[in-house]
């Protein structure tokens, strides 16, 4: 699609969105560009996502897959992805006891057993670092955080 094709569609998507839920209490919560994959090709797409306070009723969704199908065929794309569900809010009452645990033995660890695993890593950390910047972090957030699993993991 060129630009000015994307930006049609866009602002279809948003019209069509608009008609097919009219009436119901409805809140844009993300939108922008992005990169999809389709047929195992990337491809640039657009999202968004709107929240709905209540179920869309069966003839409001029959239209909104009518329309969206008809921009299929406008705009000459083998579908329009719509997916629709409820979702499900975590708050702090789920944090998992694995994290908990790893912190109450964090508090256990005295002073001397920290000063030796401290003057043990931080030589690798300096290398990796330097040789690496700021991706060494990353690479041993992920590392940390997976060793961790399995030390908890093989524990129980």
């Amino acid at each position: 699609m060129s630009t000015s094709e994307q930006v049609n569609f866009i602002r279809d998507i948003k019209n069509t969105l608009d008609l097919a839920l009219d009436g119901l209490e409805r809140q844009m919560v993300q939108q922008g560009a992005c990169t999809g994959y389709w047929e195992g090709e990337e491809e640039p797409c657009y999202t968004c996502t709107t929240a709905v306070s209540e179920p869309i009723p069966a003839d409001k969704m029959e239209v909104l897959e009518e329309r969206l199908s008809m921009l299929a065929v406008r705009y000459g794309q083998d579908a329009i992805a719509l997916t629709v569900a409820e979702p499900q809010f975590v708050d702090q009452s789920a944090y998992h006891s694995l994290y908990a645990e790893v912190e109450h033995q964090q508090d256990a660890i005295g002073e001397v057993e920290y000063e030796t695993v401290r003057s043990a890593v931080e030589p690798l950390l300096e290398r990796l670092y330097g040789e690496h910047g700021d991706a060494a972090l990353n690479m041993i957030e992920t590392l940390v955080n997976g060793q961790m699993r399995d030390f908890l993991f093989m524990k129980e």
